[in-house]
């Protein structure tokens, strides 16, 4: 359904492959794929759940997990995955905004393959979650981002 799945992993390799590692070990990096010449700051979340965008001041993620889903938010970005038995097309609601599993994937980053499913909003946003390596990427307001490491935000 993602058929896109191959190019953003193409388009990643060497974004990856460029950057230097941060020392943080409990901080998850997300980057910006390049487009249009734009500056997007990296996107930093650390396992106490502080936010970070760019150099800017830290801010707070709000959990928002049930015993059905997994979930948290910060202002207009929400994601939440579903606690057991994942199916495709699956649907469901936190607060006002809608959820859908749309496929799971093979997703190829660095010669890794890891199986992600990728999840939409009702908002036009994109999520690509992994049951071993947590929320490794997304598109939010059309902007790509994935995890720096090989391990995504895990709740």
């Amino acid at each position: 359904m993602f058929n896109n799945m191959n190019l953003l992993s193409t388009l990643a390799l060497p974004l990856f492959l460029s950057l230097s590692c941060y020392s943080e070990a409990a901080t998850v990096h997300y980057l910006p794929l390049p487009s249009g010449g734009e500056y997007r700051p990296t996107i930093s979340i650390k396992d106490n759940g502080s936010v970070y965008y760019g150099s800017d001041v830290g801010y707070q993620l709000l959990d928002c997990s049930s015993r059905e889903y997994l979930c948290f938010r910060h202002n207009d970005f929400v994601f939440s995955f579903p606690n057991d038995d994942v199916t495709i097309n699956q649907e469901w609601q936190i607060d006002d905004i809608r959820f859908k599993v749309l496929s799971k994937e093979p997703l190829l980053v660095l010669g890794v393959s890891e199986e992600v499913y990728v999840i939409s909003d009702d908002e036009g946003n994109h999520f690509y979650y992994s049951i071993d390596g947590g929320l490794l990427g997304f598109r939010f307001q059309s902007v790509i981002y994935f995890s720096e490491g090989e391990f995504g935000y895990a709740f």
